[in-house]
């Protein structure tokens, strides 16, 4: 830990008598420079929200009272979502020029990028599914329409690069577990369509009709996610545009378990 006390500020481009003016926490800024320095675990610091972008806050994969993942929840460090995106983007575009040729050196190329960022599998997820949109929509302003063509192409990109999230999905999760992972998924989806000024909003209902076709994930997280958006005034444009495949779902779940509950008989 630093001890000199004109360092620290003189480092965030501050002198000491503007940070104290400004009220900072002393403690929390030779914490961040520590941080900067690698001389602590980024992971073990909790900032004050005032310190850095609030925006650049994110939740953490886990919730520690056990309850599910909220996408409010803080994380304790800087994340730069843009700067990883470009990567996830940039891996996916030279493979897709290449041929796919290897879908494990791929993901592990993906998956370096997510650790070595420290992201949360929601950003995973909305850096994955905004890759998708961006070799589906390569125009420069707002999707307004998504016509026949581009529902067809967007089709087809996702399927070439769903190995990318069914990876993170385990046969041996127990159910709660991985409702957890495609809740993350789901609210990977809400990032990708909300980030740069909504501009792949309207590819919000095709993509969430896509991953539950492909299994990516299911009517229950379907459900569960909706129960969640119905109660965010953040998330009403999302969860009015679906309410429609929300009841589809809703009524499939609903005669599965009819189904199920005949066998038993």
């Amino acid at each position: 830990m630093y001890t000199d006390n004109s360092f620290g500020p003189a480092v965030l481009g501050m002198t000491l008598s503007e940070i104290q003016e400004q009220d900072f926490d002393l403690d929390k800024i030779y914490q961040l420079i520590s941080l900067c320095s690698h001389e602590v675990d980024p992971r073990e610091i909790e900032l004050d929200s005032h310190i850095l972008d609030p925006h650049a806050f994110e939740e953490k994969d886990v919730a520690s009272d056990g309850e599910d993942p909220s996408p409010t929840r803080q994380r304790s460090f800087y994340f730069d979502f843009e700067g990883f995106f470009h990567e996830v983007f940039q891996t996916i575009q030279r493979h897709q020029q290449d041929g796919f040729r290897d879908e494990s050196t791929i993901h592990l190329e993906v998956s370096t990028l997510k650790h070595s960022h420290h992201a949360t599998l929601r950003d995973y997820a909305a850096a994955i599914l905004l890759s998708i949109f961006s070799l589906v929509y390569t125009g420069g302003d707002k999707v307004s329409d998504v016509s026949k063509e581009l529902k067809s192409d967007l089709s087809r990109v996702q399927k070439s690069w769903h190995f990318l999230l069914r990876k993170f999905i385990s046969v041996d999760e127990e159910e709660k577990e991985q409702q957890s992972t495609e809740l993350q998924f789901l609210h990977g989806l809400e990032k990708a369509c909300m980030e740069f000024d909504r501009k792949f909003f309207a590819f919000f209902v095709q993509a969430l009709q896509w991953l539950y076709v492909d299994d990516v994930v299911t009517g229950p997280s379907i459900l569960k996610w909706a129960s969640l958006a119905e109660n965010d005034s953040n998330l009403q444009p999302l969860h009015s545009a679906s309410k429609a495949f929300v009841q589809a779902v809703e009524e499939q779940e609903e005669n599965d378990d009819d189904d199920e509950d005949e066998e038993d008989e």
